[in-house]
Formats: structure tokens, C-alpha cells, sequence
């Protein structure tokens, strides 16, 4: 069993800092999701050589087709790229074993200065622009839309 206090926070973490840049530039900020993309992997891949390789026989991915930073697992079941499903003890000791790992990259990431700059300059113009439409259609506008 995976132990979802470390693990589950950490994967979903990671998860979002690495897909953060398709949305991102739906929003037209292609910047942030590129930084926060570019920081997480200056650190090399989450897991080490030998748990890639216990990742990489379980999925039945050939040397380098997997770049140890993708991951879902779904009700204790690694979904592999391929489509192949894997509940297995060590794959299951792998993962919880870079849980903290992965989650302290994606604090550290987060707290970095550029990227915590880059947010805080978003939310401000998305605030700005909440509030020219707010003046500009008056607070009643909105009111009935709850």
C-alpha cells in the first residue's frame, strides 16, 4: 500500500508544477510554466537510476524511453505510459521511497524567487482585470452569477 500522506501530495505536486505550461499558455503566461518546467528537471529525474529501472521492467519500457519524471498512480495501480497497469510491492517501495524526494523538489521549485514572482505578477493582472470588469459592469453584474 502506498502511504497517500507522503506520497499521494508530493505525485499531485509534481503533477501540476510539470503540466502547469499547456494551461499556462491557454492563459497566454507561457513563461511560468516553462520556469517551473525548467527547474524541476535541473535535478536530474525524480528517481534514481535503480528505481527507474525497477519502474522501467515493471512498465516494460526499453533503456531511456521513460525520463523518470511522468508518473500516475491510480487506487495504488502505476498506470504506465504503454497502458500497462502494475500493482506491485516494488514498484509500490520505489515510488514511496522518492516521495520526499520529489515532494522537497517541489516545494524548493515553488519558493524559488523567479517563480514566486512570476505568480505574484499573475494574480496581481488577473486581479487587475477582475476588477476593471467588475467597474466596468458593476458589481451587480456579477452578483446573480453565484
Amino acid at each position: 500500500m502506498f502511504d497517500r500522506s507522503i506520497l499521494l501530495p508530493a505525485l499531485i505536486a509534481a503533477g501540476l508544477a510539470v503540466t502547469t505550461l499547456p494551461a499556462l499558455a491557454e492563459n497566454g503566461d507561457q513563461g511560468l510554466g516553462r520556469l517551473i518546467h525548467q527547474r524541476l528537471r535541473e535535478g536530474g529525474p525524480f528517481f534514481t537510476g535503480p528505481e527507474q529501472a525497477v519502474i522501467n521492467r515493471a512498465c516494460g519500457y526499453a533503456p531511456g524511453e521513460w525520463d523518470g519524471f511522468e508518473i500516475n498512480i491510480n487506487h495504488d495501480v502505476l498506470v504506465c505510459t504503454n497502458g500497462r497497469r502494475v500493482s506491485d510491492p516494488e514498484v509500490r517501495r520505489v515510488v514511496r521511497q522518492a516521495a520526499p524526494r520529489i515532494s522537497h523538489r517541489v516545494n524548493r521549485v515553488m519558493a524559488n524567487a523567479e517563480v514566486r514572482e512570476r505568480i505574484d505578477r499573475i494574480a496581481s493582472e488577473a486581479t487587475e482585470r477582475a476588477m476593471r470588469e467588475v467597474r466596468r459592469h458593476g458589481l451587480n453584474h456579477y452578483e446573480g452569477r453565484r
